[in-house]
């Protein structure tokens, strides 16, 4: 039990980072989503008002 201890440890520290890490992207990902929606609502508004 001791020996096999260190080793589940371990892989919940990396599980652990992990999460945070896909957290992070998570968030980053939904960041330029949100951007580049606003990005191409501003230009759709542009270019149909230049069209017009």
């Amino acid at each position: 039990a001791s020996r096999s201890e260190p080793p589940t440890g371990c892989c919940l520290y990396f599980l652990y980072a992990l999460s945070v890490y896909f957290e992070k992207a998570f968030m980053i990902i939904t960041a330029i989503y949100k951007h580049s929606r606003d990005l191409t609502r501003y230009q759709d508004i542009s270019s149909c008002g230049y069209g017009n």
